[in-house]
Protein backbone atom coordinates (compact mmCIF):
# COMPACT_ATOMS: atom_id res chain seq x y z
CA UNK A 1 0.00 0.00 0.00
CA UNK A 2 1.36 3.45 -0.91
CA UNK A 3 1.50 5.83 2.04
CA UNK A 4 -0.55 8.96 1.45
CA UNK A 5 1.53 12.12 1.41
CA UNK A 6 0.10 14.93 3.51
CA UNK A 7 0.61 18.35 2.01
CA UNK A 8 1.61 21.37 4.06
CA UNK A 9 -1.79 23.09 3.90
CA UNK A 10 -3.49 20.00 5.30
CA UNK A 11 -1.01 19.82 8.18
CA UNK A 12 -1.72 23.47 9.02
CA UNK A 13 -5.38 22.60 9.62
CA UNK A 14 -4.59 19.77 12.02
CA UNK A 15 -4.41 19.92 15.81
CA UNK A 16 -1.04 20.42 17.49
CA UNK A 17 -1.07 16.78 18.65
CA UNK A 18 -1.53 15.57 15.07
CA UNK A 19 1.14 17.99 13.85
CA UNK A 20 3.67 16.75 16.43
CA UNK A 21 2.85 13.10 15.74
CA UNK A 22 3.38 13.75 12.03
CA UNK A 23 6.59 15.80 12.44
CA UNK A 24 8.19 13.41 14.96
CA UNK A 25 7.05 10.04 13.59
CA UNK A 26 10.67 9.24 12.61
CA UNK A 27 12.34 10.96 15.57
CA UNK A 28 14.35 8.38 17.59
CA UNK A 29 13.81 10.16 20.93
CA UNK A 30 10.05 10.36 20.33
CA UNK A 31 10.06 6.63 19.55
CA UNK A 32 12.05 6.05 22.75
CA UNK A 33 9.35 7.89 24.73
CA UNK A 34 6.62 5.79 23.12
CA UNK A 35 8.47 2.56 23.91
CA UNK A 36 8.93 3.38 27.62
CA UNK A 37 6.36 1.41 29.62
CA UNK A 38 6.43 3.90 32.48
CA UNK A 39 5.63 6.89 30.26
CA UNK A 40 2.08 7.79 29.28
CA UNK A 41 0.97 9.85 26.30
CA UNK A 42 -0.47 12.46 28.67
CA UNK A 43 3.09 13.20 29.81
CA UNK A 44 4.16 13.97 26.23
CA UNK A 45 1.03 15.80 25.13
CA UNK A 46 0.29 18.00 28.12
CA UNK A 47 -2.21 20.86 27.76
CA UNK A 48 0.67 23.35 27.57
CA UNK A 49 2.34 21.40 24.74
CA UNK A 50 -0.96 21.12 22.87
CA UNK A 51 -1.24 24.90 23.16
CA UNK A 52 1.95 25.50 21.15
CA UNK A 53 1.74 27.39 17.88
CA UNK A 54 3.62 26.76 14.64
CA UNK A 55 3.74 30.50 14.01
CA UNK A 56 5.32 31.57 17.32
CA UNK A 57 9.01 31.65 18.17
CA UNK A 58 9.54 31.28 21.92
CA UNK A 59 12.25 32.71 24.19
CA UNK A 60 13.79 30.54 26.92
CA UNK A 61 11.59 32.41 29.41
CA UNK A 62 8.47 31.62 27.35
CA UNK A 63 9.55 27.98 27.02
CA UNK A 64 10.15 27.84 30.78
CA UNK A 65 6.59 28.99 31.47
CA UNK A 66 5.20 26.38 29.07
CA UNK A 67 7.31 23.56 30.54
CA UNK A 68 7.08 24.88 34.13
CA UNK A 69 10.84 25.23 34.38
CA UNK A 70 13.04 28.15 35.33
CA UNK A 71 14.82 29.96 32.55
CA UNK A 72 18.15 29.07 34.21
CA UNK A 73 17.33 25.34 34.02
CA UNK A 74 16.78 25.55 30.27
CA UNK A 75 19.95 27.58 29.73
CA UNK A 76 21.90 25.05 31.80
CA UNK A 77 20.81 22.31 29.37
CA UNK A 78 21.87 24.52 26.46
CA UNK A 79 25.43 24.49 27.85
CA UNK A 80 25.59 20.72 27.31
CA UNK A 81 25.69 18.57 24.17
CA UNK A 82 21.92 18.01 24.40
CA UNK A 83 21.57 21.31 22.55
CA UNK A 84 22.49 19.37 19.39
CA UNK A 85 19.18 17.55 19.66
CA UNK A 86 16.99 20.43 20.83
CA UNK A 87 18.23 22.69 17.98
CA UNK A 88 17.31 26.18 19.26
CA UNK A 89 18.27 29.17 17.14
CA UNK A 90 20.82 31.50 18.69
CA UNK A 91 20.47 35.25 18.24
CA UNK A 92 23.43 36.96 19.88
CA UNK A 93 23.38 35.93 23.54
CA UNK A 94 19.80 34.67 23.40
CA UNK A 95 18.11 31.51 22.18
CA UNK A 96 14.82 31.20 20.34
CA UNK A 97 12.78 28.00 20.06
CA UNK A 98 10.09 27.02 17.59
CA UNK A 99 7.39 24.53 18.56
CA UNK A 100 9.61 21.59 17.52
CA UNK A 101 12.48 22.70 19.76
CA UNK A 102 10.10 23.22 22.69
CA UNK A 103 8.71 19.70 22.19
CA UNK A 104 12.22 18.20 21.95
CA UNK A 105 13.17 19.94 25.20
CA UNK A 106 9.95 18.68 26.78
CA UNK A 107 10.76 15.08 25.78
CA UNK A 108 14.25 15.43 27.29
CA UNK A 109 12.76 16.57 30.62
CA UNK A 110 10.15 13.78 30.56
CA UNK A 111 12.78 11.10 29.93
CA UNK A 112 15.29 12.39 32.48
CA UNK A 113 12.69 12.83 35.23
CA UNK A 114 10.63 9.69 34.73
CA UNK A 115 13.11 7.11 33.46
CA UNK A 116 16.73 6.21 34.03
CA UNK A 117 17.77 8.02 30.83
CA UNK A 118 20.61 10.54 31.05
CA UNK A 119 21.38 13.32 28.59
CA UNK A 120 24.14 11.10 27.18
CA UNK A 121 21.65 8.25 26.64
CA UNK A 122 19.33 10.61 24.78
CA UNK A 123 22.13 11.90 22.56
CA UNK A 124 23.20 8.35 21.73
CA UNK A 125 19.58 7.40 20.97
CA UNK A 126 19.27 10.44 18.70
CA UNK A 127 22.43 9.39 16.85
CA UNK A 128 24.27 12.57 17.85
CA UNK A 129 26.88 10.86 20.01
CA UNK A 130 28.69 7.57 19.77
CA UNK A 131 28.92 5.26 22.80
CA UNK A 132 32.24 5.38 24.59
CA UNK A 133 34.66 2.74 23.36
CA UNK A 134 34.90 -0.36 25.53
CA UNK A 135 37.79 -2.68 26.01
CA UNK A 136 37.30 -4.54 22.73
CA UNK A 137 37.66 -1.27 20.77
CA UNK A 138 40.90 -0.24 22.49
CA UNK A 139 44.22 -0.52 20.66
CA UNK A 140 45.21 -4.14 20.16
CA UNK A 141 48.19 -5.50 21.97
CA UNK A 142 50.99 -6.07 19.54
CA UNK A 143 52.76 -9.35 20.03
CA UNK A 144 56.24 -10.30 19.08
CA UNK A 145 56.19 -12.14 15.80
CA UNK A 146 57.94 -15.42 15.17
CA UNK A 147 58.79 -16.16 18.80
CA UNK A 148 56.90 -18.64 21.03
CA UNK A 149 57.71 -20.03 24.43
CA UNK A 150 55.82 -23.11 25.65
CA UNK A 151 53.16 -22.47 23.02
CA UNK A 152 52.44 -18.93 24.33
CA UNK A 153 53.31 -15.68 22.54
CA UNK A 154 55.41 -13.30 24.62
CA UNK A 155 55.02 -9.55 24.66
CA UNK A 156 57.84 -7.32 23.45
CA UNK A 157 58.36 -3.83 24.88
CA UNK A 158 55.89 -2.34 22.40
CA UNK A 159 53.29 -4.85 23.57
CA UNK A 160 53.70 -3.80 27.19
CA UNK A 161 53.44 -0.12 26.19
CA UNK A 162 50.21 -0.80 24.35
CA UNK A 163 48.90 -2.74 27.34
CA UNK A 164 49.63 0.26 29.56
CA UNK A 165 47.90 2.53 27.07
CA UNK A 166 44.91 0.22 27.05
CA UNK A 167 44.66 0.43 30.84
CA UNK A 168 44.96 4.22 30.66
CA UNK A 169 42.10 4.38 28.16
CA UNK A 170 39.88 2.23 30.36
CA UNK A 171 40.69 4.34 33.40
CA UNK A 172 40.01 7.52 31.41
CA UNK A 173 36.68 6.10 30.25
CA UNK A 174 35.73 5.17 33.82
CA UNK A 175 36.54 8.64 35.17
CA UNK A 176 34.69 10.35 32.29
CA UNK A 177 31.61 8.22 32.88
CA UNK A 178 31.69 9.02 36.61
CA UNK A 179 31.75 12.77 35.89
CA UNK A 180 28.97 12.44 33.31
CA UNK A 181 26.78 10.51 35.74
CA UNK A 182 27.44 13.16 38.40
CA UNK A 183 26.51 15.92 35.94
CA UNK A 184 23.32 14.12 34.96
CA UNK A 185 22.35 13.62 38.60
CA UNK A 186 23.02 17.28 39.43
CA UNK A 187 20.89 18.36 36.46
CA UNK A 188 18.03 16.14 37.66
CA UNK A 189 18.29 17.54 41.19
CA UNK A 190 18.20 21.13 39.89
CA UNK A 191 15.19 20.32 37.73
CA UNK A 192 13.33 18.82 40.70
CA UNK A 193 14.20 21.79 42.93
CA UNK A 194 13.09 24.27 40.28
CA UNK A 195 9.81 22.40 40.12
CA UNK A 196 9.46 22.83 43.90
CA UNK A 197 10.12 26.56 43.53
CA UNK A 198 7.52 26.90 40.77
CA UNK A 199 4.87 24.90 42.65
CA UNK A 200 5.30 26.83 45.91
CA UNK A 201 5.37 30.18 44.10
CA UNK A 202 2.07 29.19 42.49
CA UNK A 203 0.62 28.30 45.90
CA UNK A 204 1.76 31.64 47.32
CA UNK A 205 -0.04 33.51 44.53
CA UNK A 206 -3.20 31.45 45.14
CA UNK A 207 -3.14 32.29 48.85
CA UNK A 208 -2.60 36.00 48.18
CA UNK A 209 -5.48 36.05 45.70
CA UNK A 210 -7.81 34.15 48.05
CA UNK A 211 -7.06 36.45 51.01
CA UNK A 212 -7.52 39.56 48.87
CA UNK A 213 -10.94 38.29 47.78
CA UNK A 214 -11.87 37.68 51.43
CA UNK A 215 -10.70 41.21 52.27
CA UNK A 216 -12.86 42.69 49.50
CA UNK A 217 -15.88 40.64 50.60
CA UNK A 218 -15.43 41.67 54.25
CA UNK A 219 -15.01 45.32 53.24
CA UNK A 220 -18.08 45.20 51.02
CA UNK A 221 -20.12 43.56 53.79
CA UNK A 222 -19.18 46.30 56.23
CA UNK A 223 -19.99 49.01 53.68
CA UNK A 224 -23.37 47.42 53.05
CA UNK A 225 -24.12 47.27 56.78
CA UNK A 226 -23.13 50.90 57.21
CA UNK A 227 -25.28 51.88 54.22
CA UNK A 228 -28.33 50.05 55.56
CA UNK A 229 -27.90 51.66 58.95
CA UNK A 230 -27.79 55.07 57.33
CA UNK A 231 -31.09 54.52 55.51
CA UNK A 232 -32.82 54.11 58.88
CA UNK A 233 -31.61 57.45 60.11
CA UNK A 234 -34.18 60.25 60.47
CA UNK A 235 -35.32 61.30 57.03
CA UNK A 236 -34.89 64.87 55.84
CA UNK A 237 -37.31 67.34 54.34
CA UNK A 238 -40.17 65.65 52.38
CA UNK A 239 -38.92 62.30 53.68
CA UNK A 240 -35.82 62.12 51.45
CA UNK A 241 -32.11 62.67 51.93
CA UNK A 242 -29.86 64.33 49.45
CA UNK A 243 -28.04 61.74 47.26
CA UNK A 244 -24.62 62.89 48.48
CA UNK A 245 -25.62 62.26 52.06
CA UNK A 246 -26.18 58.57 51.26
CA UNK A 247 -22.53 57.97 50.39
CA UNK A 248 -20.86 55.60 52.86
CA UNK A 249 -17.15 55.25 53.52
CA UNK A 250 -15.38 53.11 56.06
CA UNK A 251 -13.53 54.89 58.82
CA UNK A 252 -9.79 54.98 58.10
CA UNK A 253 -8.96 52.99 61.23
CA UNK A 254 -11.37 50.22 60.16
CA UNK A 255 -9.92 50.24 56.65
CA UNK A 256 -6.43 49.84 58.06
CA UNK A 257 -7.63 47.08 60.37
CA UNK A 258 -9.05 45.09 57.44
CA UNK A 259 -5.86 45.53 55.41
CA UNK A 260 -3.68 44.49 58.34
CA UNK A 261 -5.84 41.42 58.88
CA UNK A 262 -5.38 40.47 55.24
CA UNK A 263 -1.61 40.95 55.33
CA UNK A 264 -1.29 39.00 58.60
CA UNK A 265 -3.26 36.06 57.19
CA UNK A 266 -1.19 36.08 54.00
CA UNK A 267 2.07 36.16 55.93
CA UNK A 268 0.89 33.34 58.17
CA UNK A 269 -0.36 31.10 55.35
CA UNK A 270 2.54 31.55 52.93
CA UNK A 271 5.37 31.17 55.45
CA UNK A 272 5.84 27.43 54.92
CA UNK A 273 5.80 27.91 51.14
CA UNK A 274 8.32 30.77 51.33
CA UNK A 275 10.58 28.59 53.49
CA UNK A 276 10.42 25.80 50.90
CA UNK A 277 11.24 28.26 48.10
CA UNK A 278 14.18 29.71 50.05
CA UNK A 279 15.55 26.25 50.90
CA UNK A 280 15.16 25.03 47.31
CA UNK A 281 16.89 28.12 45.88
CA UNK A 282 19.73 27.77 48.38
CA UNK A 283 20.13 24.11 47.44
CA UNK A 284 20.07 25.01 43.73
CA UNK A 285 22.94 27.48 44.22
CA UNK A 286 24.96 24.83 46.04
CA UNK A 287 24.31 22.16 43.39
CA UNK A 288 25.04 24.59 40.54
CA UNK A 289 28.51 25.14 42.02
CA UNK A 290 29.05 21.37 42.15
CA UNK A 291 27.70 21.09 38.61
CA UNK A 292 30.08 23.73 37.25
CA UNK A 293 32.96 22.03 39.06
CA UNK A 294 32.08 18.67 37.48
CA UNK A 295 31.79 20.25 34.04
CA UNK A 296 35.16 21.90 34.52
CA UNK A 297 36.74 18.57 35.46
CA UNK A 298 35.16 16.88 32.45
CA UNK A 299 36.42 19.65 30.14
CA UNK A 300 39.89 19.33 31.65
CA UNK A 301 39.87 15.57 31.06
CA UNK A 302 38.91 16.13 27.44
CA UNK A 303 41.69 18.72 27.04
CA UNK A 304 44.27 16.42 28.63
CA UNK A 305 43.19 13.56 26.37
CA UNK A 306 43.49 15.77 23.28
CA UNK A 307 47.00 16.83 24.31
CA UNK A 308 47.96 13.19 24.93
CA UNK A 309 46.71 12.14 21.49
CA UNK A 310 48.45 15.08 19.81
CA UNK A 311 51.73 14.29 21.60
CA UNK A 312 51.62 10.54 20.88
CA UNK A 313 53.19 10.65 17.36
CA UNK A 314 56.07 12.74 18.70
CA UNK A 315 56.67 10.31 21.57
CA UNK A 316 56.69 7.36 19.18
CA UNK A 317 59.08 9.16 16.86
CA UNK A 318 61.44 9.98 19.75
CA UNK A 319 61.43 6.36 20.93
CA UNK A 320 62.06 5.09 17.42
CA UNK A 321 65.11 7.34 17.08
CA UNK A 322 66.72 6.03 20.27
Amino acid sequence: MVERVIDENEVEERSMKEILEYDFKDDPVYKLCLNKDDLELDMLFSPAILGLSKKVVYSTVDAGKILQRNDSTIRNHFRTDIIKYIKPEKHGKYYRLDYKSVFRLHMVFVLMENTSSTSTDILIEAGLQQPEPFADSSPTIRKKQGHKESGLQSFDSAGYEDLAERVDILEHFSVVQTHRLNISEYEKQITRLNQIVMENAHEIEKIKTAEHIKYLEDRQSRLLTASLNKTFEKKGFFGFKKPDSLKVELPSDLEEELKKKKEDLIAQNIKSHEDQVANAKSEILRIEKDLERERGRLDQLATNEEHRIEAKPKVIEEKAST
